[in-house]
Formats: structure tokens, C-alpha cells, sequence
């Protein structure tokens, strides 16, 4: 089972910090102080989809940033959902000939 953990939107305070390359240190320490995985999926009551969030890339934690003030804004006690990414990048089994690797899916129907 994968684990989760729910933040208020106004609880990543790094997200409201305007300097981007303060944001991101600031967005690592609020990770590695949540003790949350590098890779994880977000769900927000105010985004029609989960989304990525890769805490070493600066473009995902604006993202992530963005959509916790967007959820501050609409309600301050509304709670976003950050789940870990299983299989991580390292535990994928599908490679190609070069040893790149990639996710994979196996869907079945049982009658």
C-alpha cells in the first residue's frame, strides 16, 4: 500500500515565498522535515486531476506551490493529499535496449 499523508493548503508555507530558488530550498526542507518521499502524486480539491511532484525538480515545486495557494485562497482549512510514487523510477522493471527505464501496466479482464 502506498502511504499518504493530508496538508492544509495554507500549511506549505514555502509555497507563498516569491524569491523561486528560496521557495524550492525552503519546499525541500518542508519534505525532509514531513519525511515524504522524493516522488509523489498530489490531489487537490481544486485541480481536476492529480499531479507530479518530483521535490528535486524547482519547475514541480512551483507547481505544487501553485495549487497550495490556489487551495489557501479558496478555502484556508481544505486539505491537499500527496500519496508516494510506487514503483519509484529505480524499482521499475521495463527497460529498453539501452537500459532506459519506464513504467509499465498490465490490464486484465476476468469473465
Amino acid at each position: 500500500a502506498r502511504e499518504s499523508w493530508r496538508f492544509a493548503g495554507s500549511a506549505l508555507t514555502f509555497a507563498d515565498d516569491k524569491s523561486e530558488a528560496r521557495r524550492f530550498v525552503r519546499a525541500r526542507q518542508w519534505r525532509d522535515t514531513h519525511e515524504l518521499p522524493r516522488f509523489v502524486f498530489v490531489v487537490s480539491p481544486t485541480e481536476p486531476r492529480p499531479f507530479f511532484v518530483d521535490f528535486d525538480s524547482p519547475v514541480y515545486v512551483n507547481i505544487l506551490a501553485k495549487a497550495a495557494r490556489r487551495l489557501a485562497r479558496k478555502d484556508p482549512e481544505a486539505r491537499l493529499t500527496v500519496t508516494e510514487m510506487l514503483p519509484t523510477p529505480e524499482q521499475t522493471w521495463l527497460t529498453d535496449d539501452q537500459g532506459h527505464r519506464y513504467t509499465s501496466e498490465l490490464r486484465l479482464v476476468a469473465v
